[in-house]
């Protein structure tokens, strides 16, 4: 997000762990705003039976992604102007062939420790005081 929308702005987020009251979330909302203005919800549960689902909505278009954010790397993903082909792989496996070319051809991977700390960073602000 942050080429196209900027840095986050504003960081919300509520959490509950009220049903079965352990240590691990139950239900988490969380609600960006970023420098341009662009806004960012998600909501992930394990209290109830649901899709996956990913909606993107923008000022030249949307797109909605139905069973695409699992580790098969599966579902289809519909845009404004119909559906879009992708190829099915392992999201995985693409970013571990990037840090092993990244090692051989001696260049910084697709995504550095810095970022990758800087997403960690972020989830923790999320679950912090909740």
């Amino acid at each position: 997000m942050l080429p196209s929308c900027g840095e986050i702005e504003s960081l919300k987020s509520t959490i509950s762990k009220q049903v079965w009251k352990g240590v691990h979330d139950e239900t988490a909302v969380v609600s960006l705003r970023f420098e341009s203005g662009a806004t960012a919800e998600f909501c992930s549960s394990v209290l109830f039976e649901s899709p996956s689902r990913l909606e993107i909505y923008g000022n030249r278009g949307y797109a909605i992604c139905e069973g695409t954010l699992d580790r098969r790397g599966a579902g289809s993903v519909r845009t404004h102007k119909g559906n879009l082909e992708y190829r099915i792989e392992n999201p995985f496996a693409g970013e571990i062939r990037d840090f092993i070319a990244s090692i051989r051809d001696k260049r910084p991977p697709e995504v550095d420790g810095r970022e990758g700390l800087r997403n960690v960073q972020i989830l923790e602000a999320a679950t912090t005081d909740h």
